[in-house]
């Protein structure tokens, strides 16, 4: 199925988004296992008692396999399409609301209703998506009353298709293997090293080892808890070319390259590039092209464009020093412009489905390039290599990357 609307006086078609496209395909696959499983379950209505409610989403959220977990409504038991009822449906709004009103030993996890109409009938979808930094889920306080109180301190979960019961607990072992992902003990370096940077408040500054002279004057990290894990950030003078990102802040006035590598022991997980705006350090973006699809390929003819993904050890690099144990919100206004300018995809799917959709409409893409009103003021010192005009280049691919930004959250429809 595919909306349109208009932008700028073009009727735009646009296909769902590969999250919104998927979950058609994902519900008629659980279904037709004729079975619950571990991350979904079926109801054929909403619950009535916010308690049942409360428990589902709990249960799903804690659910053994660590996946997005899905509550679909408008399923019977024996596994058929039967549309859910109208009493008790929820939005999203009113299902936050929900769970906002019980008392979480932190928080809740992230959830999103939507409404599918594809199975001749109207079936409601809960998608939750857990946080390893959360789980397991449980409250500080009881919620409800009676035989259906959703009890505090309990852990719950799903075994195969069964929830745990309100009035016990999970097994010793389905809580340690929640508190393991939790910590990160069974992941990865890299998956363990991308959890550990989205709480900048545990790592530490150091000084460099003396082993490693080539690094004397950098700046030096590790994590308090597992402080096996470290990263360092090193003056890179190898390097001197202005990017269009360096636009995005006054304190860009000349390039200053430093590049960062994260260890696990002694092993080099990964490098990024990126460069300081005073308190601010920004990771480079991911470089792409763009062209149009309907004029031959032409070197001259592509457009690069950088970009982030969410959840990309980049991004969480680039939020490292907002935080109050780092620099703080001295930053943030530069932060904010970069968001303006550097789209951030949900995953590489999402990119080259975004970027078919620029091929498809690239005429509307081009006007909108033209008319764009953002400022960036050029750079003051440039280097003698650099060719004339470079700076007013950079200015106006900025200016395409600020237009991108615009049109992914068109094309989202948010």
């Amino acid at each position: 199925m595919t909306e349109q609307r208009e932008v700028d006086g073009v009727m735009v078609a646009r296909a769902y988004d590969s999250y919104e496209q998927s979950l058609k395909t994902i519900v008629a696959n659980l279904v037709s296992r004729n079975r619950e499983g571990s991350y979904w379950d079926f109801k054929q209505d909403w619950p009535r008692d916010t308690e049942d409610l409360v428990h589902d989403v709990i249960c799903l959220a804690n659910n053994p396999e660590a996946r997005r977990a899905y509550l679909i409504y408008g399923v019977s038991d024996d596994c058929a399409y039967c549309g859910v009822g109208a009493d008790g449906r929820k939005n999203t709004q009113q299902l936050i609301d929900t769970l906002h009103s019980a008392h979480w030993s932190e928080t809740y996890p992230s959830v999103e209703v939507l409404t599918l109409n594809n199975f001749g009938c109207e079936i409601d979808v809960i998608v939750i998506d857990p946080d390893d930094n959360a789980v397991p889920y449980y409250l500080s306080r009881d919620f409800g009353n009676g035989r259906k109180t959703v009890r505090a301190g309990s852990i719950y979960t799903r075994s195969q298709d069964v929830n745990t019961a309100r009035n016990e607990t999970a097994t010793p072992l389905a809580t340690e293997k929640l508190w393991r992902r939790r910590f990160g003990i069974d992941k990865m370096p890299m998956e363990r090293l991308i959890q550990l940077m989205k709480r900048p408040e545990d790592w530490t500054n150091t000084y460099p080892s003396q082993l490693q002279e080539d690094i004397a004057f950098s700046y030096c990290y590790y994590h308090k808890d597992y402080p096996e894990f470290t990263f360092t950030r090193s003056h890179d003078e190898d390097r001197d070319g202005y990017e269009y990102f360096m636009l995005i802040s006054p304190f860009f006035d000349k390039p200053y390259w430093w590049t960062a590598h994260f260890y696990y022991r002694q092993t080099m997980l990964c490098e990024v590039i990126g460069a300081y705006s005073d308190h601010l350090y920004v990771p480079a973006p991911e470089l792409h092209m763009l062209h149009d699809s309907e004029v031959r390929w032409q070197m001259d003819e592509l457009l690069p464009y950088g970009c982030y993904y969410q959840d990309s050890i980049e991004l969480h690099l680039l939020r490292f020093e907002l935080d109050d144990s780092k620099e703080g919100a001295s930053a943030l206004g530069d932060y904010n412009r970069l968001l303006e300018t550097i789209p951030i995809f949900k995953d590489e799917s999402e990119r080259k489905e975004f970027e078919s959709w620029i091929h498809q409409y690239w005429k509307t893409f081009k006007d909108r390039w033209e008319r764009q009103d953002r400022f960036y003021l050029g750079p003051k010192h440039l280097d003698e290599k650099c060719s004339d005009g470079y700076g007013d280049m950079l200015v106006n691919q900025a200016k395409m990357s600020a237009t991108l930004v615009e049109l992914l959250q068109e094309y989202r429809w948010v």
